[in-house]
């Protein structure tokens, strides 16, 4: 594999350099043969890249009702992912929540397969970002090891584990499984993880500042039952802002 990376990068150095001394040199010679290395590369060494060896995944059967997907979106989208340390653009991305595993396909084969946890520290999906955290343990609360969506990250930080339910109605006509949807919400502030739902739970963690925060939820025009995310991320934002 590393012979064949050094041909490689020989042949496209090579093509460059031909390309910086022969003025007269066809420009679009010059792209075609660049091309043929790059595609040389994606097609026999990429494959082997460290990203593209997962374990296979196994896609579930259609259900009645929802999916074991991100919001029910069950299409791979081009997304950007952090693996190892080094980030990767435009790579398809499927996110399993009911199994709780990060999908992707093989280049040359499009064979699914599941990326290694441990190695996935952030991707992004729908504008939504998601970071892989290893098991917390608080003497409030606790999170378990996998991937959460991260709602805001400054001083404090706000966090959503998604999950999904199966249920199985069995019938006349077979088995209906339906997925239902479960959000967890946390909040880390001073190395303590804390469970929150409503606003008051989010209240009495911030509680140092919550006339402060009353005061501000006041001013704006923030619609906890619609999105507690965004809510969560405001007030933990402004909490932070107010007590530097």
């Amino acid at each position: 594999m590393i012979k064949q990376l050094l041909i490689v990068l020989i042949s496209i150095g090579s093509v460059t350099l031909c390309h910086a001394q022969v003025s007269a040199f066809d420009t679009a010679a010059f792209k075609s043969k660049a091309n043929v290395a790059l595609n040389y590369y994606e097609s026999n060494i990429g494959e082997q890249s460290e990203i593209y060896n997962g374990p296979e995944y196994v896609f579930l059967p259609r259900s009645a009702k929802g999916s074991p997907y991100l919001d029910d979106k069950i299409d791979y989208t081009n997304s950007n992912l952090r693996y190892n340390g080094h980030w990767y653009y435009n790579i398809p991305l499927l996110y399993d929540v009911f199994k709780g595993v990060l999908v992707s396909t093989q280049l040359q084969s499009k064979a699914p397969y599941i990326l290694i946890e441990r190695y996935v520290s952030d991707f992004f999906v729908y504008g939504r970002h998601f970071v892989y955290i290893a098991a917390i343990d608080s003497a409030k609360s606790k999170l378990r090891q996998g991937y959460y969506e991260q709602l805001y990250a400054g001083k404090s930080k706000v966090l959503c584990k998604h999950e999904k339910t199966r249920i199985e109605n069995v019938s006349t006509q077979g088995v209906d499984v339906t997925f239902f949807d479960k959000q967890t919400y946390y909040i880390i502030k001073g190395g303590a993880i804390y469970t929150v739902n409503s606003k008051g739970s989010i209240l009495d963690v911030f509680d140092d500042r919550k006339k402060e925060l009353n005061n501000y939820l006041k001013t704006i025009n923030l619609d906890y039952k619609e999105n507690k995310g965004a809510s969560m991320a405001k007030i933990a934002a402004y909490y932070d802002q107010i007590s530097n």
